[in-house]
Formats: structure tokens, C-alpha cells, sequence
């Protein structure tokens, strides 16, 4: 954890009411949001505060957080399988707002534009 905090691009915002989980997210300046679970959630109470936020979210095609993104189209839909390095290349371009063109329907056929 020490290595990772010696980067300065992770920190620890602490203890947190829930009232204040749409501040503390906004206040990152954040293009955009990554749910990285790689286990089929039930619903995900960090994809509605995300969106609250005013987030799009990217995620995995799994389970409840995928269903309600496919469901309102607000973020995109990563395979399962993706590798890291290919995770990363879509995140940047996605920050970046170069366009996506992530079949929410038919994520492994994906394609990133740049």
C-alpha cells in the first residue's frame, strides 16, 4: 500500500457520510468512473453515487452494473477478458473523450476510435 501512496495518484479520503459521497466524488475532477468487479453483482450502490456525480462508468459485462448501464446507456460495458493493457488504452481514450464505439449489446466485439 506505502509503494501506491508514494505515487501521488492514489490517496485516502477517509471516513465518509453518505450524504456526502456525490461531493467527495465530484471534487476528484474525474472524466469519467471504472467499477472494476469482477463478480456479478446484485445491484452496486457505487454506480448509482457515480451517477449521481454525474459520471460515466465503465464496467465489466457482468452482473447488475452491466444490466443498468445497458439499460440507460450512461457509460460502456468492458469483456470480462479484456486485457489490463487494453483496459487502460480505453480508459484514456474515453477520458480523453475520443469516441468509443462499445457495442453496450455486444461488448467483445468492441472497438476504440481514436
Amino acid at each position: 500500500d506505502q509503494r501506491l501512496m508514494d505515487t501521488d495518484r492514489v490517496f485516502i479520503t477517509g471516513p465518509y457520510q453518505p450524504d456526502e459521497a456525490v461531493a467527495l466524488i465530484r471534487a476528484q475532477g474525474a472524466a469519467l468512473a471504472l467499477l472494476p468487479s469482477i463478480w456479478p453483482e446484485t445491484w452496486c450502490l457505487g454506480l448509482t453515487e457515480l451517477w449521481r456525480a454525474g459520471l460515466r462508468v465503465a464496467a465489466f459485462d457482468i452482473g447488475a452494473p452491466a444490466e443498468r448501464i445497458r439499460r440507460t446507456g450512461r457509460g460502456f460495458l468492458l469483456p470480462l477478458h479484456l486485457s489490463p493493457a487494453a483496459i487502460n488504452d480505453t480508459l484514456l481514450k474515453a477520458g480523453r473523450g475520443r469516441s468509443l464505439q462499445l457495442p453496450i449489446h455486444e461488448p467483445s466485439a468492441y472497438k476504440v476510435s481514436d
